[in-house]
């Protein structure tokens, strides 16, 4: 009897995407931070890149990858925040283009991602865009928040983690508007009043400063060759005024709404007893201060 031995053999190719095998890691650089000052009249826009390339081992093939994003320290990627040191909070998107309005996620939220090709011996660049919500009137402060961006390589394996750091500075910010600029009493008559609605809006606590820089309190007769004064006493708010000192301070209110905060402001004229006939007048200035 005749034995024959048949030898099969075959070879296994393993090929692991990003290892060590010919394909190379996928790299990212890490974007600049972000660091802005805070807008009141509308949405501050800071674009943004980061470029990506094949680390050793990676060239002859394109590399597919794809660019999450963290949800940061809100955990909700569709309600970013980014929070000051007393834990208040302004609302902010991470976008792959304002144009195109595409909140950016990680792969685990779903997407949308930054997804493209690293040609063959050559680097990729991604950009998007990171929007904060101007026009509210938060507390001053620096809000920050911190997002990691994740490459992926085709298969979805991680290759590279790179932080993006985003800072906005909130300045204290205060305004002031009058129901009106011209007072006018009518008559001098001893006890005549009338007032001003003085609104303020600020993001922190602010004072009010009144004084009257030409007349110390009194209105002066129009003919100022004559020596005619008639005084007059104010209330803030139903409160009077300390009128002994010029200027004379308020202080202690806290901030307001976006809406503001209406103070009114009330004249009431003094004694008319050694006043000339005649027009009488006197400018108060009034300064809104923010404690910062």
């Amino acid at each position: 009897m005749i034995k024959k031995t048949v030898l099969i053999a075959c070879a296994l190719l393993v090929v692991i995407a990003g290892g060590a095998f010919g394909f190379g890691q996928i790299e990212m650089t890490a974007p600049d931070a972000v660091s802005e000052q805070y807008s009141y009249d509308g949405d501050v826009v800071a674009g943004r890149s980061v470029s990506l390339i094949v680390g050793g081992g990676g060239s002859g093939v394109n590399r597919s990858y794809s660019i999450g994003f963290s949800s940061g320290t809100s955990g909700d990627p569709e309600n970013r925040r980014l929070y000051s040191s007393d834990g208040t909070s302004i609302p902010y998107e991470i976008l792959d283009s304002v144009v195109g309005g595409n909140q950016l996620k990680d792969l685990d939220d779903g997407g949308p991602v930054l997804s493209g090709t690293i040609p063959s011996g050559g680097t990729a660049t991604e950009s998007f865009d990171v929007r904060v919500f101007g026009g509210a009137v938060p507390s001053p402060g620096i809000y920050t928040d911190e997002v990691t961006l994740t490459a992926y390589n085709f298969n979805n394996a991680t290759q590279a983690q790179v932080t993006l750091s985003i800072a906005v500075n909130v300045p204290a910010n205060i305004s002031l508007a009058l129901s009106s600029n011209n007072l006018d009493l009518g008559d001098l008559v001893e006890n005549a009043t009338g007032s001003v609605r003085v609104t303020v809006t600020s993001n922190a606590d602010y004072g009010i400063e009144l004084s009257s820089p030409y007349n110390n309190w009194r209105m002066a007769h129009e003919d100022q060759t004559l020596v005619s004064f008639v005084p007059y006493s104010l209330r803030l708010d139903a409160v009077t005024l300390d009128l002994s000192s010029n200027p004379t301070l308020v202080p202690g209110f806290g901030s307001t709404s976006s809406a503001g905060r209406e103070h009114q402001l009330e004249i009431i004229v003094g004694s008319t007893d050694d006043a000339v006939s005649g027009y009488h007048s006197d400018v108060i200035d009034i300064t809104v201060t923010a404690n910062q």
